[in-house]
């Protein structure tokens, strides 16, 4: 058990294209059932959160940004490692910035269109971590070049 939550919290090592949108989807997965089950406790525990969502949110928001954090960041670094420069470092920490936005809390107008744009900004390298291909392409295709079947 202590094997696989190493294993699952590793940012070490490399994770190509389709590695790393599996681990997406089932860490999403993981992620929706977990805040479900925050959700569920804090708005027993926490004193009139079934009438004031705005008390839920107060309580689940640090948990969901910590939660977020802990389940998608290790295949982030992994497949950062993977691309070997073609994101910089910059984006990286651009990334880690934008798991501590505020979506979807009212703040004031000018505050929410500037949250709006930098998670808009931040699809650039998301696109690029789904789509690009990466070291472990390259020593597929290197594989299957020395290996013609």
């Amino acid at each position: 058990m202590i094997q696989m939550l190493q294993r699952f919290c590793s940012a070490d090592g490399e994770m190509g294209r389709d590695d790393y949108f599996k681990a997406s989807i089932v860490r999403t997965l993981a992620l929706i059932a977990f805040m479900a089950v925050v959700g569920e406790v804090l708005s027993r525990v926490v004193p009139g959160a079934a009438q004031n969502l705005s008390a839920l949110v107060w309580w689940t928001y640090p948990l969901s940004v910590a939660a977020l954090f802990f389940f998608s960041w290790p295949i982030v670094c992994r497949r950062f490692n993977d691309l070997s420069g073609a994101l910089s470092a910059g984006w990286k920490k651009y990334i880690f910035v934008c798991y501590f936005l505020p979506e979807g809390i009212q703040i004031t107008p000018g505050i929410n269109i500037l949250v709006s744009i930098l998670i808009l900004v931040s699809l650039y390298p998301g696109i690029v971590l789904l789509f690009r291909p990466g070291n472990k392409h390259a020593r597929f295709k290197a594989q299957k070049a020395d290996n013609p079947s």
